[in-house]
């Protein structure tokens, strides 16, 4: 069984269509857990809807919002498939049968700790799609996260619980990923599976440069107190350091030296993602 477990959070325009994503893959054998966070709109009475209709879908509604990792770790605690997939309430699959590809890799792929594919990132009108895939190590993925949650299938004996460092933390996919990559390679696979919605009440789309490289670097400093290995995060706290500082485009707080290291992280990143990683 997989467990798909959905966070949401007043996400009552999009809930619908998250959910059918799930439904109508080719895998069955799936439980569907949507955590809804103390919304106040009508996101759990458009789920209560669609769980009359299909006894895989459970609802649990917090009495108070917990934010996101929190909400995640109590749907984990309710899981019982032996691999889990996380969809957030906004975003969707638009490969019908990725679930059972997934499944299938993990079973036939011991080594592999979770897979993952190429996705579609946008709104509606608008869309790019991801770059990179196939075998993806824990140094690799330490330059720089180009993965995408709802994406992910991983073993729930691998990680049954959010990890108390990370719970409270802003960027929390990045730190499950490297965790699970602890425990052997990732497989990410060329065709898109899925589609990370970008709109006005985005949490983190929409935030601004500066508070992405922030939380980036706030999130890169607790991993690295955590993890087994500082990996090459040192590559990409130069890179975000010299964004940032010309990302604030004022001569204040400007930093040649920085900026130097920032370039030269920049172009071993590159480099190292070409000689190791597929790219479309």
């Amino acid at each position: 069984m997989i467990s798909v477990l959905i966070p949401t959070f007043n996400q009552e325009s999009f809930i619908q269509q998250t959910i059918v994503s799930a439904i109508n893959q080719s895998f069955k054998d799936i439980e569907i857990l949507v955590g809804d966070d103390a919304s106040m709109d009508a996101t759990a009475h458009v789920v209560e809807k669609l769980a009359k209709q299909d006894d895989r879908i459970q609802l649990f509604v917090w009495e108070k919002n917990e934010g996101g990792l929190k909400n995640i770790d109590k749907l984990l605690q309710h899981a019982s498939g032996d691999l889990v997939i996380i969809l957030e309430g906004d975003d969707y699959w638009v490969n019908d049968k990725y679930l059972e590809t997934a499944s299938q890799i993990l079973n036939n792929q011991k080594d592999i700790s979770f897979v993952g594919s190429r996705f579609y990132k946008g709104t509606r009108d608008k869309q790019s799609i991801s770059k990179f895939y196939g075998n993806v190590s824990a140094s690799i993925l330490s330059l720089g996260n180009f993965i995408q949650l709802g994406t992910v299938v991983f073993r729930r004996t691998i990680i049954s619980r959010i990890d108390p460092a990370y719970i409270d933390l802003p960027l929390g996919d990045y730190p499950l990923f490297m965790q699970l990559l602890q425990h052997g390679p990732a497989k990410i696979i060329k065709e898109p599976s899925f589609f990370y919605r970008v709109h006005a009440a985005g949490i983190w789309s929409t935030q601004s440069d500066i508070y992405q490289i922030d939380k980036t670097l706030e999130t890169i400093n607790v991993m690295q107190g955590t993890l087994r290995s500082t990996y090459l995060f040192n590559f990409q706290v130069n890179y975000l350091l010299a964004k940032k500082i010309i990302s604030l485009k004022s001569l204040r707080f400007f930093n040649l030296l920085v900026i130097l290291k920032g370039i030269i992280a920049y172009v071993a990143i590159k480099l190292i993602q070409i000689f190791f990683l597929k790219r479309f």
